[in-house]
């Protein structure tokens, strides 16, 4: 008896050290980090896990212990949101997961898709934050920059993460910059071209040809562009069916009739369409191209075989 009493003493004694040191090492692990104190910018991308959020933070020495951060996560469940955030080395695991809760009262993220007029873009802007941003945006584009009409074209099309309270000029200079900083100096007509690529070609493998085409086109005497996008670019609606007077029109941005580039980009392109009009494939033999209703591009050396494309893919 008294043995099993001395063996039930014993295991008392470790389970309570063994509970004890848990305890403590689960208390430890939800403490701030502390010293040095520290003001981290911490990004949660959209998609991330929380795996990954838990790595990051670990990694900028904003938590001690993964496993303590994922117990307590277990414990007390909480909606990490994507956004950027100011963490502090002196904040306890609960400040910095009520933090990481609230990224839509500090930021808000927002995606301007390839290809569209800064108008396009002045209206995103105006509906993830002020109504009152699309003219204050409208403005910039046409006025901030003195040595271009507008800046249609520089306004790189990406993912930002940005304040709630941003203004139209925080997001024009945030879009303006993003595109000096990827892109940095490029010829203008090298942009338009780009710009008409963008609205051309659907997948990266055909920009580079397409783009190609379009450049034997504008060297060549007595070609013209025929891009049906240029002829949209005015109505400011991609989706207007194209009509014999819209191809009859005297405008600029008619490329069925004006022999040169549209006098401005006709919207603002992603970097594989700029990167395709300043590498252009011109050593291929076609002269034509077409989508036909299934989406899939074909081409053609001769006007014969273009004329047959449309006779076989789009009517």
């Amino acid at each position: 008896m008294k043995k099993l009493i001395s063996i039930l003493i014993v295991i008392v004694f470790l389970f309570t050290i063994t509970s004890t040191s848990l305890y403590l090492w689960y208390k430890k692990g939800t403490e701030p980090v502390g010293f040095p104190e520290q003001s981290h910018t911490f990004i949660v991308e959209p998609g991330d896990s929380t795996a990954n959020v838990l790595e990051d933070l670990k990694a900028k020495n904003l938590i001690s212990n993964i496993w303590v951060a994922k117990i307590y996560l277990k414990l007390n469940p909480s909606l990490i949101q994507a956004g950027k955030f100011s963490i502090n080395t002196s904040m306890n695991l609960q400040e910095i997961f009520e933090k990481l809760a609230l990224a839509e009262d500090e930021t808000v993220w927002v995606t301007i898709p390839e290809g569209l007029r800064y108008d396009e873009i002045a209206i995103i802007w105006s509906e993830n934050l002020e109504e009152s941003i699309y003219e204050d945006f409208i403005f910039l584009a046409e006025n901030k920059l003195v040595s271009r009409d507008t800046a249609e074209g520089y306004l790189f099309p990406d993912t930002y993460n940005i304040k709630v309270d941003s203004t139209a000029e925080d997001v024009f200079n945030l879009m303006y910059n993003n595109f000096q900083n990827k892109v940095g100096e490029i010829n203008y007509n090298t942009l338009i071209l780009a710009s008409i690529v963008e609205r051309e070609a659907i997948t990266d493998e055909e920009r580079p040809i397409v783009a190609g085409i379009l450049k034997k086109r504008l060297d060549t005497n007595g070609w013209l562009l025929q891009a049906d996008a240029t002829l949209l670019y005015e109505s400011k609606d991609w989706t207007t069916p194209i009509t014999v007077k819209m191809k009859e029109s005297k405008s600029l941005y008619n490329s069925y009739y004006n022999p040169d580039l549209p006098p401005t980009p006709i919207c603002n392109p992603g970097l594989k369409s700029i990167e395709a009009a300043r590498n252009p494939k011109t050593n291929t033999e076609y002269w034509f191209y077409l989508h036909g209703k299934d989406g899939q591009i074909r081409y053609a050396v001769t006007q014969d075989q273009h004329i047959q494309n449309i006779n076989n893919y789009l009517r």
